[in-house]
């Protein structure tokens, strides 16, 4: 009976010691929950440098917001759950060599490129321009390619020293290099020496960056086209330009860009020969979609911040 009793008493004791136990873990586990934030998912900050001419800058973009870098912000901070810093380093007027210069000029320019984890360059379309304009006096003549070339030749050694330098600044960073559009196409769309020379730059784009480790060439060359796209107004559009365009002179191209019908509704009202809204909206998907595609080559680079507000 004493046994009994003082098992009893023990049992008691030991019940009692669990029910506060009990109680201490559900306070205490209440009081952790409560201290977690409501998304505890965490974000990384991840660096995005964009170095080159008007495009970077964005020249023609109606919000003057900065064309397409933030729009490509803004796309990677929601694909990618990442928190993008961006630097803008676009000047409009530079070619290849002039952006060059502004690297090796500019010491807080090589920092944040040595800190990016992102580069996107745009160079080469006002080297293409300048070839261009200085053949414009045979703008109708029919062997394009030899007339380019002293020009396409300059330009690849340029674009490969800005290259090769942006890659002695950051050995690990992804670089996304643009290719350019033909600005004048809706009202030139037959003219060889201009769809020659634009063909030429966006092949020397392409194959220089891909001699390049981690480099990624971006093309945007349906700008050019704008409404004009797809097959059916494409055609229609080079009648056009046969008809309307039968031999060339400056002054006869400068009329006829103020006149033509066929205007880009993916260029600039203003110069029509920079993006506008529609345009660089059009550059951030592509950038956005290629930068993409080589997520794991950046996106583990990022510095880990506080968590998502």
């Amino acid at each position: 009976m004493r046994l009994v009793k003082r098992a009893a008493q023990y049992l008691g004791i030991l019940g009692g010691m669990a029910a506060v136990f009990f109680a201490l873990g559900w306070f205490l586990m209440r009081s952790v929950q409560h201290s977690q934030p409501v998304h505890p998912t965490s974000r990384r900050l991840v660096r995005l440098v964009a170095v080159g001419d008007s495009l970077t800058q964005g020249v023609g973009d109606p919000q003057t917001a900065g064309g397409f870098v933030p729009l490509v912000a803004r796309s990677l901070s929601h694909s990618a759950s990442v928190r993008l810093s961006t630097v803008n380093a676009g000047e409009a007027g530079d070619i290849t060599s002039r952006v060059m210069d502004r690297i090796n000029g500019n010491p807080q320019l090589q920092r944040h490129l040595r800190q990016a984890d992102i580069i996107t360059v745009t160079a080469g379309g006002n080297d293409a321009l300048s070839a261009i304009s200085a053949a414009r006096k045979d703008l109708s003549r029919t062997d394009a390619k030899r007339l380019i070339a002293p020009a396409a030749a300059t330009y690849t050694e340029h674009l490969r020293a800005l290259l090769e330098r942006i890659r002695q600044l950051n050995r690990t960073a992804p670089v996304f290099v643009l290719g350019i559009y033909n600005p004048f196409y809706v009202e030139l769309a037959t003219n060889s020496v201009l769809n020659t020379g634009v063909t030429t730059w966006n092949y020397t784009i392409r194959r220089v960056t891909r001699q390049q480790p981690n480099m990624y060439y971006v093309n945007i060359s349906r700008i050019g086209y704008g409404q004009y796209g797809q097959t059916q107004p494409s055609r229609q559009l080079r009648q056009f330009a046969a008809a309307n365009t039968p031999l060339l002179s400056s002054a006869s191209v400068s009329q006829l860009l103020v006149t033509a019908q066929g205007k880009n509704a993916w260029l600039s009202s203003t110069d029509r020969l920079h993006p506008n809204e529609r345009g660089y909206r059009y550059i951030a998907q592509q950038v956005t979609h290629r930068i993409n595609q080589e997520q794991r080559r950046w996106l583990h680079h990022g510095t880990k911040t506080t968590t998502r507000p």
